[in-house]
C-alpha cells in the first residue's frame, strides 16, 4: 500500500469513530472507576480495536490472563499457568493475541482463551511491550526490558507473532528498550526509546520496518518512557520522559521538536513524570497523559496538546498510572498504574483548533473542521451499525 492511500484509509476510519463519540459518549464524571480483574495484579493489557475486549496480564493471586468482552465490566480468566508481563490483541482478530512471559518468551494464541505457545524465536525478558500494527495487520513489534541487567530486545514479526527477528539499536543487538509507537498509517515507521551501550541514549527512529534506525538527536532526552504517532499525520510524534514530566512534539517526523508541557514552566503543577501517552484515534486534538506524583496522575489536551489541564484524580486510588489506552468506541479512558490495579473515566470528547502547526496546532491533512464535522454526520451510523452487528455476532 502507498502511504497516501494508508493516510486517506485512516482518516474515514477515525472520522466514523469520532461521529460515534461526539453523539453517544457521555459527558465526563471526573469519577474513575476500578474495572480490572478481581483481586489481581495486573502487569499489562491491551484493548482489542473496533470492538471492547480487553486483554490484561495478571501476576498473584490467579496468575495468567483474562479477558473481559465489555471494557473491564467483567472478566474471565482462561489461562492460569504462568506469570504474564506484556499484553497485544490483533487489529483485525481479537482472538489472536500475544503475551510475554515474564521472564520468557512471547507466547501466541489463536483463541483468546487458549491454549496458548511459545512463539519462534522470540527473546527472553522480564516485561514487553507488544503492539500490532493498524495499517498492516501481521505485523507487531514488541520492546523487551529485562531489569537489573540493563538489557532488552527490539524484535519484529510479519507473521502476526508466529515468528520473531530481532533488530540492533545503536549497533547493540539488546539494549534497554522503554517504549515503543508504531505510526497508524504506516508499518515500517516506528520510534523506540533506548538506551544502547556503544550509542547516545534516547529516541530511535526506523522508516523501514526495524531495519536500520536512526538516532534522533534533537529531541535530546536520555530516556525516553512515553511514545504516540498522530493517527493520520505519521510525522506527528510525543515523546515524554520519567524523570522531568517533559512532553515534547516533532511536526516533521523527529528533525524538530517543541516543548508542550513542562511542570515548571507553565504546565500542570505536580505532573513531574510522564509515563505514557495516548491520543483519542477519534478525534486527534484531545491526547492524554498519565503519570505524575502524588495526586496530580492524569493530564489531558484537547487542542493538540497547546495546554493541558489536570483530570481530577477522584476514585483512582491505587499507584501512578503507567499507561493509558482511549476506547472510543465505548468513550472511555482506561489505565493502568504501578500497583497493578486498572480504572476507567469518561473520554473528553471536545475539542478545539483545526491543527496548524503555525498556529500552535499540529495541521490537519483531511480539510476544516466544518467539513470534517459534517461527513461524521453522514457517517456516524455507520460506525454504530457495524458495532452492534459484531456485538450480536461475537
Amino acid at each position: 500500500m502507498t502511504r497516501g492511500y494508508l493516510i486517506g484509509k485512516n482518516c474515514w476510519y477515525t472520522k466514523i469513530l469520532a461521529l460515534t463519540l461526539a453523539i453517544f459518549a457521555p459527558a465526563s464524571n471526573a469519577v474513575w472507576m476500578y474495572n480490572g480483574p478481581p483481586l489481581e495484579t495486573v502487569t499489562d493489557f491491551a484493548l482489542a480495536p473496533n470492538t471492547m475486549r480487553v486483554l490484561a496480564t495478571a501476576t498473584d493471586p490467579n496468575r495468567g490472563i483474562w479477558t473481559s468482552g465489555n471494557s473491564g465490566a467483567t472478566w474471565v480468566r482462561p489461562d492460569n499457568t504462568q506469570i504474564f508481563n506484556g499484553a497485544g490483541v490483533k487489529t483485525d482478530d481479537f482472538n489472536r493475541t500475544l503475551a510475554g512471559v515474564s521472564d520468557g518468551v512471547i507466547e501466541v494464541s489463536s483463541n483468546i482463551v487458549g491454549p496458548w505457545s511459545a512463539s519462534a524465536g522470540s527473546a527472553i525478558n522480564t516485561s514487553w511491550i507488544i503492539e500490532f500494527s493498524l495499517s498492516e495487520f501481521n505485523t507487531v513489534y514488541a520492546a523487551g526490558y529485562t531489569m537489573g541487567t540493563n538489557s532488552g530486545i527490539l524484535q519484529k514479526s510479519t507473521d502476526a507473532g508466529d515468528s520473531w527477528a530481532s533488530s540492533a539499536i545503536g549497533g547493540d543487538p539488546d539494549p534497554p528498550t522503554f517504549s515503543l509507537a508504531i505510526a497508524p498509517t504506516d508499518a515500517n515507521t516506528v520510534y523506540v526509546g533506548a538506551k544502547p551501550s556503544a550509542a547516545s541514549d534516547g529516541l530511535y527512529k526506523s522508516i523501514d520496518g526495524a531495519a536500520s534506525w536512526d538516532y534522533v538527536s534533537a529531541l535530546n532526552i536520555t530516556q525516553v518512557d512515553a511514545l504516540a504517532v498522530d493517527p493520520v499525520d505519521l510525522d506527528y510524534v510525543y515523546a515524554g520522559t520519567s524523570s522531568l514530566g517533559l512532553i515534547q512534539r516533532s511536526a516533521d517526523g523527529g528533525a524538530s521538536w517543541a516543548i508542550l508541557h513542562d511542570p515548571n514552566n507553565g504546565g500542570v503543577t505536580g505532573f513531574t513524570s510522564v509515563l505514557g501517552l495516548a491520543i483519542n484515534p477519534a478525534d486527534r486534538r484531545i491526547i492524554y497523559a498519565v503519570g505524575g506524583s502524588g495526586t496530580t496522575k492524569v493530564i489531558v489536551s484537547t487542542d493538540c496538546g497547546a495546554s493541558w489541564a489536570n483530570v481530577p484524580a477522584t476514585g483512582l486510588d491505587s499507584g501512578l498510572p503507567t499507561k493509558a489506552v482511549l476506547d472510543p468506541i465505548n468513550g472511555l479512558v482506561i489505565v493502568r498504574t504501578d500497583a497493578g490495579a486498572m480504572y476507567q473515566e469518561v473520554l473528553l470528547t471536545t475539542a478545539t483548533g483545526d491543527c496548524d502547526p503555525d498556529t500552535g496546532f499540529p495541521r490537519s491533512r483531511g480539510g476544516s473542521g466544518a467539513f470534517d464535522s459534517l461527513l461524521l454526520g453522514m457517517l456516524m451510523l455507520i460506525g454504530v451499525v457495524r458495532y452492534r452487528k459484531h456485538l450480536i455476532s461475537a
